[in-house]
């Protein structure tokens, strides 16, 4: 995750269910509840960026992590779990854009 724009964005990623557990922020952005959003600056975790892609020239660190919950998992056997990411920022106006990321579990 990174932000490819000339403008600050706040970033928050939220659990989706009982599944995951005590989110955090990590590396750059230790520190932060993982419950909070945080600032990414202009450039930040982009190795490139033009008006139409973005890409990297190296794999940037992690900056979130979180618990799976296997007990949990186990006793429900969910069919996903998953986190809902937003990110806004403001222009001449507030601007955001959010979704939900859901991981297929199998059996192995």
């Amino acid at each position: 995750i990174g932000n490819p724009i000339d403008l600050p964005v706040e970033l928050a990623i939220n659990p989706l269910g009982p599944y995951l557990g005590s989110p955090r922020w990590v590396g750059s952005k230790v520190g932060h509840r993982g419950d909070a959003s945080v600032t990414l600056e202009p450039g930040e975790q982009i190795g490139w960026a033009n008006y139409s892609n973005s890409g990297q020239w190296h794999k940037p660190a992690a900056i979130w992590q979180t618990d799976i919950s296997v007990d949990s998992l186990l006793k429900e056997q969910p069919s996903t779990i998953g986190v809902r990411i937003k990110m806004e920022f403001v222009d001449i106006q507030p601007r955001w854009i959010a979704t939900n990321i859901l991981f297929p579990l199998r059996e192995k």
